[in-house]
């Protein structure tokens, strides 16, 4: 899997902040690249618990800061007992131990998004420089492995 890391290092108080997006495909990981950053590459050490969900709302970026599709809250409530919508949902997921799986785009990728508290659970395998620039694009250099 893939997350990029970039330099902002403030706390997030969205439903989605607070969290590491990663995901199966480079591009999609990096579309979230809006300064230089880091782009790793991480392995699993144990298994994770997530929910999926295949709602089309999440492919059609319909789903950012606060917002959460109604099927989505009201399954979690269902499962976990989630009292939102004061309650951040990623940092939820987080002190319930679970992850969340949804598309990232129209092409219908995933993205993995890993409250910071699950991170423990992974370890790093790769990690490359990304260098982004509004006028050429993204290009990524020194990658190595640790």
């Amino acid at each position: 899997m893939l997350a990029l890391q970039q330099k902002n290092t403030q706390v997030d108080y969205t439903a989605w902040g607070n969290s590491v997006y990663m995901a199966f495909v480079e591009n999609v990981s990096l579309g979230y690249a809006e300064d230089d950053g880091y782009l790793y590459e991480l392995e699993l050490k144990n298994s994770v618990n997530y929910i999926e969900s295949t709602e089309k709302e999440y492919a059609q970026r319909e789903v950012a800061g606060n917002n959460i599709p109604h099927s989505t809250i009201e399954f979690v409530n269902n499962e976990l007992r989630f009292i939102g919508p004061n309650k951040k949902f990623m940092t939820f997921l987080g002190e319930k131990g679970y992850a969340f799986e949804c598309f990232a785009d129209e092409s219908l990728n995933k993205e993995f998004i890993v409250p910071v508290k699950l991170m423990g659970l992974f370890k790093i395998t790769s990690v490359q420089k990304i260098n982004f620039s509004i006028r050429s694009g993204i290009t990524i250099g020194n990658k190595y492995i640790k």
